[in-house]
């Protein structure tokens, strides 16, 4: 329950979690990351971290979003996330990442993941491309264009299941409300668990604003950060 907002820092991040605490993760819930200057926006080294309902904006510098050497379990997970219109020179450059029912969109070009990385039930906008230089699982996600944008670094190292692309159908893009329309592709898409790297991720029971995930219950979860009433996409009359 944090903003942290309208700093400047010419050689070093504006988050910056440091041999924290290697015994237990770090936790930051419901944190507002905006309009900030630095090298990094948030910086992690050897700290293993779980990020949950937290929102990036118009930060501007060389990265929004880096981190390696998780600790002593090894990986660190952003789920019910927003990272928006940053106007850093790369997005995300992250090592042994499980990315979960996010939304990453209008960002710079450049996204790496190193390690074992994945990105399950989130939404990729267009313009946003993936590198890896490790093992990559993208499943249950839905990318505006495709699997063109994942650009693989190793053959054999990227999984990729299950995903759509096109249109995602938000509620009100124009005034940063990225709740799915009715009609949404991304309702129901989701992976309500899943085994990554020898470890079993459960979708967030909550989505990015606390409502119950899924809905309806015994449903399949929706992509990105926000959870639609309806189990599956509503028919969309046609207009002629």
């Amino acid at each position: 329950n944090l903003i942290i907002e309208n700093n400047f820092a010419s050689d070093g991040p504006t988050v910056y979690f440091y041999y924290t605490n290697q015994s237990q993760k770090m936790q930051l819930n419901n944190v507002v990351i905006r309009d900030n200057n630095s090298i990094q926006t948030f910086y992690g080294f050897n700290q293993e971290f779980e990020m949950n309902a937290c929102e990036f904006y118009n930060n501007e510098g060389q990265i929004t979003i880096s981190f390696w050497g998780n600790g002593n379990t090894s990986y660190s997970t952003i789920k019910n996330s927003i990272v928006r219109d940053n106007l850093t020179s790369k997005d995300l450059n992250v090592t042994d990442a499980i990315i979960i029912n996010s939304n990453i969109m209008g960002n710079s070009l450049t996204n790496n993941f190193s390690g074992n990385s994945a990105v399950v039930n989130t939404i990729i906008g267009g313009g946003q491309f993936f590198t890896n230089d490790g093992l990559l699982t993208v499943k249950n996600s839905h990318l505006a264009e495709g699997q063109t944008q994942i650009i693989n670094q190793i053959t054999n190292f990227l999984t990729y299941e299950d995903n759509s692309e096109g249109e995602i159908l938000y509620n009100d893009i124009g005034n940063n409300d990225f709740s799915l329309s009715d009609y949404s592709p991304a309702i129901g898409g989701g992976i309500n668990s899943i085994s990554l790297y020898s470890i079993t991720y459960d979708a967030p029971s909550e989505d990015y604003l606390g409502n119950s995930r899924p809905n309806p219950q015994g449903s399949n979860v929706d992509m990105g950060a926000y959870e639609n009433p309806f189990g599956v996409p509503q028919y969309q009359p046609q207009i002629l």
